[in-house]
């Protein structure tokens, strides 16, 4: 009877693994709608001067990435009423140097795009005072990282929020933003912008080499007072990676992605990296 049964099971077996393996494919229609391209427009104003980006979107089956605006009229005015036309420095590129820095004033950003006139407002946050940095290792999640560790002192007591920028051999490598909601008694709060593991450089599986932070590279890092509106539109746009949206600046004058932001900066003393200097505490 046992020996039945084994035969039985092994017939069925043998039945199931023709048809997974003979099985016949279909091709399965995949219809999507095309949207017509959206303006997006990266905009910043700070005492280092103003820089914006401006390009279009693209359908998702257009295999070029270069999709910049050239012919742009972009505009700034300042709080104190001094109008600033931007100069064009190509690939959507726009700029402007000797920008006055009003922290808590208002700027107008203004681009003319074809018909469409795109508008929007921005306050500039307070720069952050009593900086203090350094890179250390720390373990997070049982793994060992190589983080960027900050502190700074907060103007007053009132909730601020701020931004922190680091530049890798001239390139953008990371930013985070952080309020002061965990100030400490002393009107002291810390963040960290984590960097890089150990399981990157050594190039393990599911690994992020392209982030490692080599000896001799130059480390840049700006630390910036932000509006709210600005802290809540990078809070959004951290998140869209899992929350799958895409966050909206309001423009006035039509649809467009992208920010306008007006920046209390401070640029830290560059660093020469070398991880025998990473330590292992921190304190502030």
């Amino acid at each position: 009877m046992r020996a039945f049964v084994r035969l039985i099971i092994a017939i069925v077996n043998v039945i199931v693994a023709f048809i997974l393996t003979t099985a016949c494919t279909e091709e399965l229609d995949f219809e999507y709608d095309s949207v017509a391209p959206m303006i997006n427009i990266e905009a910043k104003v700070s005492a280092s001067g103003s820089r914006v980006v401006v390009t279009t979107s693209r359908d998702v089956t257009d295999p070029s990435h270069d999709h910049y605006v050239d012919d742009a009229q972009i505009s700034l005015l300042c709080p104190d009423g001094k109008s600033i036309l931007l100069q064009p420095a190509g690939n959507g590129e726009y700029v402007a140097d000797g920008i006055d820095a009003f922290e808590g004033g208002v700027y107008a950003f203004s681009a003319q795009i074809g018909e469409q006139t795109f508008v929007a407002f921005d306050t500039m946050g307070i720069a952050p005072q009593n900086i203090k940095y350094d890179f250390i290792w720390e373990k997070v999640m049982g793994m060992d990282y190589v983080s960027l560790r900050y502190g700074l002192t907060v103007p007053s007591d009132s909730l601020s929020f701020y931004m922190t920028q680091v530049y890798r051999n001239g390139a953008p490598y990371k930013w985070e933003v952080f309020n002061s909601y965990t100030r400490d008694e002393d009107m002291k709060i810390k963040g960290r912008c984590i960097c890089f593991s150990t399981d990157d450089v050594e190039g393990k599986e599911n690994s992020r080499p392209q982030d490692v932070i080599h000896d001799g590279d130059l480390v840049e890092i700006y630390i910036s007072g932000i509006s709210r509106r600005t802290y809540d539109y990078m809070a959004a746009l951290a998140n869209s990676g899992s929350t799958c949206a895409n966050p909206k600046w309001q423009y006035s004058g039509g649809d467009a992605l992208g920010f306008f932001s007006a920046l209390g900066e401070v640029k830290l003393a560059p660093i020469t990296f070398n991880i025998k200097n990473v330590g292992t505490e921190w304190d502030y």
